[in-house]
């Protein structure tokens, strides 16, 4: 049976006790902290963070600028559809069962926001990687086969 010492808690355990790393020489090694306490150090760190940085407005803060006012804003003035497709979103959730909100569609070089898009067409545009000439050719294609 072969042991290791938590860092943290200093007690001796079996290294089953302890999660395994791969290194880049492909060897195989512990975490310094056992199982238990790495748990616990986690659980205290996801007490202690900013609570308004997970919330669903610190997200459209963080990552497009917009407060929660200007996203309901934007999403009025498209009457509560997406800017592309015209409907509303209709993709739900899996683990809570609500339909998502509209997603902020933005320019990745500039980071300017665009509009609302439902789940499908910013997933569409997202494959197109925004690319006109990509979007164009599709066109074509549907127009060659309808």
């Amino acid at each position: 049976m072969k042991t290791k010492t938590c860092s943290v808690c200093k007690k001796n355990k079996d290294v089953s006790q302890f999660y395994t790393r791969w290194l880049l020489s492909k060897s195989i090694t512990y975490t310094s902290a056992c199982k238990d306490c790495t748990k616990k150090r986690n659980r205290d760190a996801y007490k202690i963070k900013d609570r308004g940085s997970q919330t669903r407005s610190g997200h459209l803060q963080r990552a497009y600028g917009l407060s929660e006012e200007e996203y309901n804003r934007l999403y009025m003035m498209q009457s509560g559809v997406c800017a592309i497709c015209g409907k509303p979103e209709t993709s739900v959730n899996k683990k809570t069962g609500q339909v998502y909100n509209l997603s902020v569609d933005h320019n990745h070089q500039t980071g300017a926001v665009r509009g609302l898009l439902c789940y499908s067409c910013n997933l569409s545009l997202g494959h197109f990687k925004d690319d006109i000439s990509k979007l164009l050719a599709a066109i074509e294609y549907l127009k060659k086969y309808s």
